[in-house]
């Protein structure tokens, strides 16, 4: 694996973007579990959901690197990522409040959405004593949901999603260790956080 690949591989798979990934994957594979929204209300909400986990946090981290605060987006340096992931669980506490209370009781969506913002905040705290891999958290988080949902939902064509995203996943987390991004153990923490976390949350509240 070259260097130029594998920060490609990190950029495209950016865990702010997981959460679009996850409910377009969704959407297109087992709409019926957003029922009683229809396809095209759904592609609305996942629309917000971009602006709201990817666009504002990234905005605010353009923000940070404008003011020498971070020095790169991949947020190599473990206390440099504490203000980030910090603002991070703040916009996504702000999106599962819109969709809760504001846009109406949304449950699966807000279950997804609350899931998320618990696991981005189990590695902030986390980072505070070691730089735990929020890429791998994102894509454990990924797998957890579509196996899950998968358990809850026989019918549901997500056997082809589900070992993708794992191949996928494996690239990602081997892009970061050759990046000397993180140490083994940081990945396989992140990893488990999320596909625990997720995993857990769909068996028992979905």
């Amino acid at each position: 694996m070259s260097r130029k690949l594998a920060l490609t591989i990190s950029y495209v798979f950016h865990p702010l973007l997981m959460p679009t990934m996850l409910f377009g994957v969704l959407l297109l594979v087992g709409p019926e579990i957003f029922s009683p929204y229809s396809f095209e209300q759904m592609k609305l909400l996942i629309a917000l959901i971009f602006v709201t986990t990817f666009v504002i946090p990234l905005l605010s981290m353009s923000t940070l690197k404008l003011t020498g605060t971070i020095s790169s987006f991949m947020l190599e340096k473990r206390k440099e990522r504490l203000l980030p992931f910090f603002f991070t669980v703040f916009f996504y506490g702000i999106t599962v409040y819109m969709f809760t209370f504001r846009i109406g009781r949304l449950d699966n969506i807000t279950l997804i959405l609350g899931t998320i913002t618990t696991i981005i905040l189990v590695v902030a705290l986390l980072t505070i004593k070691i730089k735990v891999s929020a890429h791998s958290a994102g894509m454990g988080g990924v797998i957890g949901f579509l196996w899950a949902i998968k358990m809850t939902y026989p019918d549901m064509g997500l056997l082809w999603p589900l070992l993708v995203t794992i191949l996928i996943s494996g690239g990602v987390m081997t892009a970061r260790m050759y990046l000397n991004a993180h140490r083994p153990v940081e990945i396989y923490m992140g990893g488990a956080i999320g596909l625990v976390l997720s995993f857990c949350s769909v068996l028992l509240w979905f």
